[in-house]
């Protein structure tokens, strides 16, 4: 089973951060996460300013590794997961941009090169 630390170095890993810029976004000072030891709990002021600054985190798997199945059946991951999904649309999005950057630049690299008088002869006078 994974500890404490080990779950929130996972939330900011999942949030494409740096335990660093992880601490900051939540308002904790630096090191409360990276100096905390193997068995550390963590008090209830920076598991409330973790939850405010990630409200679709599950504070029962943050305090134990035990994910909380909601009672109506709903899917407690469907935020989360829609939100890595919104990631990797945007992504897909932007690498479609810059390969089509590519070929425009590609393109004009071909014509530059083409249009280049190689065959000329030089005057020496």
């Amino acid at each position: 089973m994974s500890t404490i630390k080990e779950r929130l170095i996972k939330m900011a890993e999942f949030e494409g951060l740096s335990i660093r810029a992880f601490e900051e976004r939540c308002g904790l000072g630096r090191g409360n996460i990276s100096n905390m030891g193997p068995n550390s709990a963590i008090g209830s002021d920076k598991l409330t300013k973790i939850v405010d600054a990630f409200p679709e985190t599950d504070i029962n798997w943050i305090l134990t590794g035990i994910e909380q199945k909601p009672i109506d059946g709903t899917d407690i991951w469907e935020g989360t997961n829609s939100k890595l999904l919104e990631k990797v649309v945007k992504q897909a999005e932007e690498i479609g941009k810059l390969k089509e950057r590519i070929r425009q630049l590609e393109q004009q690299l071909g014509k530059t090169v083409g249009d280049a008088n190689i065959g000329g002869t030089a005057n020496a006078g």
